[in-house]
């Protein structure tokens, strides 16, 4: 652990918090409103979310700031 948070991998069972933490990883140029979360459900973005997980290569870690997953990769 250092400065508060650590780094592990995540568990299957936050998956599902994957479209959400690619909606916040959405870069945005100063001023930009934010677009609505069904964006992560267009085609382009949907590889990165949908089935996650059930590739044998599949894998992510998770930064997890006292007890909560703050982002993934």
């Amino acid at each position: 652990m250092s400065g508060g948070w650590t780094i592990r991998r995540m568990r299957q069972s936050e998956y599902a918090m994957l479209p959400g933490l690619l909606l916040k990883a959405i870069y945005l140029p100063e001023g930009t409103p934010p677009p609505s979360f069904q964006v992560v459900f267009t085609p382009e973005l949907l590889p990165y979310t949908v089935g996650f997980g059930a590739g044998a290569y599949d894998r992510a870690l998770c930064a997890v700031v006292r007890g909560e997953v703050i982002g993934a990769v």
